[in-house]
């Protein structure tokens, strides 16, 4: 006797992307039937960019963020996230200091809805005195590795370096059960970074090290026209070009830098120039 089945799955969007722990469950119907072939009555569409898309403006979303309702707060975290900008990004910051540990936590999981995933954001969180805050960290550059992974739409981008220094701080000090969850997510992330498009040359990556550390500094202000790749590859070309004595370098990219698209302003005097051009060498 023929048999038709029926397979039904809910709750999808609940479960790690790996599939391996989740709310999601299943149902299989079977009853006699002619076989047909196999067909999909209703496909499963992640949900993934819908809960990266903001709903609500970011003037509201501001505005409740600084609410007394923690109800209030917690749907504006979520969407300051998805928002992205600067101005959200340090609202979001500020929600965190001015919170409890509950607050806290709702921060660092809302960090994990931006598009792409700022896991730079995440790192002052490691310093925090509650443990639930510091594992909240981690648990959001577990689905961000998933994310890369496994969803091939996803927008997200893995920053690899800033995902090994939060591993590598989070271990440190702890004790021997932590490191060891630590250390199997650093194996994970190491399977991945084969993932990860190549950078272009030494050159190119020491130059994009250099402008982000000029940022990092106040050194360097710029907008949101400014691409950092197109800048380092600029740069790059710009020290491959000069003579080796350090002052006429840093004249180089002094020279580059403040005509690149994007920059605002560049504070840096040949000497500052020099010194980081020399740290990050």
């Amino acid at each position: 006797m023929s048999h038709r089945l029926l397979v039904c799955a809910g709750n999808l969007d609940g479960c790690d992307r790996d599939g391996s722990i989740g709310p999601d469950h299943y149902r299989v119907v079977l009853w006699p039937g002619m076989p047909e072939p196999p067909r999909v009555v209703k496909a499963y569409e992640p949900a993934l960019h819908m809960r990266r898309t903001p709903t609500m403006p970011l003037a509201w979303c501001m505005e409740l963020a600084a609410s007394t309702d923690r109800a209030a707060r917690y749907h504006a975290i979520a969407e300051l996230a998805r928002h992205g900008t600067d101005e959200a990004l340090a609202r979001l910051e500020a929600c965190a200091r001015r919170g409890d540990a509950l607050d806290r936590v709702l921060v660092v999981q809302a960090l994990g809805l931006g598009d792409p995933v700022r896991l730079d954001r995440l790192e002052v969180f490691l310093d925090d005195p509650q443990p639930e805050v510091r594992f909240a960290v981690l648990s959001v550059l577990h689905h961000a590795m998933l994310d890369f992974e496994f969803d091939e739409r996803a927008a997200a981008t893995l920053d690899t370096d800033v995902a090994y220094r939060i591993l590598h701080r989070a271990s440190a000090g702890r004790d021997a059960s932590v490191r060891e969850g630590i250390a199997k997510l650093t194996s994970y992330l190491d399977g991945l970074v084969d993932l990860v498009p190549p950078a272009a040359d030494a050159e190119t990556i020491h130059a994009r090290s250099l402008l982000a550390r000029l940022c990092d500094e106040g050194l360097l202000a710029v907008d949101s026209d400014f691409d950092l790749e197109a800048a380092a590859r600029a740069v790059a070309a710009a020290i491959d070009e000069s003579e080796d004595d350090a002052s006429t370098t840093a004249a180089a990219i002094a020279d580059t830098v403040v005509d690149l698209p994007g920059v605002v302003e560049l504070y840096a005097d040949e000497d500052a120039l020099a010194r980081i051009l020399d740290a990050t060498s």
